[in-house]
């Protein structure tokens, strides 16, 4: 059940009202937004609702059985806080939403929440983006068991695998571009700015396949992509999937290695088997499908 103000109950209970609709963004990244389909812009709770967002909202979609109840936050492209470039770099990915009715006119009647939960889908059309507003339900919807696979299921380097990472960081820039998947770098440690070739001390055996980069600078400034494979020899990177935007020669970007997942390569390469989490000696299903004599 929602609670409500007296005030606020009263107000809405009115023929007339000066009732908003808000929408509070909080990105994965700390960054809170407000918006608002007022015409002019809301202050609450110290957060400022922006009216010139040409943000507008669908009807709510709920149901008993449990499914994801769904709500589509529809507006323009006309905001410096919303821009096709921070979507189409998932910035948006994940992050809360939260929707509120509240009085413009007298904002300390306080608020009558509507909906909360994640932004789901999201996609940019020519100057309109239409998100998807996920329940709370969509929590349910995650696996909050441990898989029982032989790799390990962490990523190098993160809360859990403890690795320290950044030792086995590079820096380097761009020197050619073929597409937004595939270019060269030169080398940063080693053998000078002329190089094209890695450092590959202290890497796993398998260099600096599967790892992952972040741009520092140009058109995805601040982006993550994962290394499908790495030329060591001819410095050349091909990512799994396509940089958002246009990779120029200058770009700069430091690059971490990445992880088979096998224990093997944990204990050799990383000296990190303690914090394993996968099981390689589990019997996988060929090994339960045997006859019984054929086991040995």
């Amino acid at each position: 059940m929602k609670s409500i103000s007296a005030a606020l109950e009263a107000h809405i209970g009115l023929e007339t009202t000066t009732l908003s609709t808000c929408w509070r963004v909080e990105r994965t990244d700390g960054v809170i937004l407000g918006f608002t389909d007022h015409d002019r812009n809301i202050v609450y709770d110290g957060v400022t609702y922006e009216a010139d967002t040409g943000v507008t909202r669908s009807g709510v979609k709920s149901s008993g059985d449990m499914s994801v109840d769904q709500l589509d936050v529809m507006g323009l492209l006309e905001s410096d806080k919303i821009t096709r470039a921070d979507i189409l770099a998932g910035k948006y990915n994940y992050a809360e939403i939260y929707v509120f009715l509240i009085n413009w006119a007298d904002t300390t009647q306080g608020i009558l929440r509507l909906r909360r939960g994640l932004i789901g889908n999201i996609v940019v059309k020519q100057n309109q983006f239409i998100a998807e507003l996920q329940g709370l339900t969509q929590y349910l919807q995650n696996n909050l068991l441990i898989e029982y696979t032989p790799e390990c299921p962490l990523d190098l380097g993160d809360a859990k695998c403890q690795f320290a990472i950044d030792t086995l960081k590079q820096q380097t820039e761009v020197l050619t571009v073929t597409s937004r998947a595939v270019f060269t770098v030169k080398k940063s440690t080693g053998s000078g700015s002329t190089g094209v070739d890695f450092s590959l001390s202290g890497l796993p055996s398998y260099g600096l396949d599967l790892g992952k980069i972040e741009w520092t600078s140009g058109s995805n400034n601040g982006i993550t992509c994962e290394i499908k494979t790495v030329d060591a020899g001819a410095g050349q990177i091909e990512l799994f999937l396509t940089a958002p935007f246009t990779i120029n020669v200058g770009d700069t970007l430091d690059i971490w290695p990445g992880c088979d997942k096998r224990a093997i390569t944990c204990k050799d390469d990383f000296n990190n088997l303690v914090n394993f989490r996968g099981f390689p000696h589990v019997p996988g299903m060929d090994n339960y499908l045997l006859y019984p004599n054929a086991r040995g």
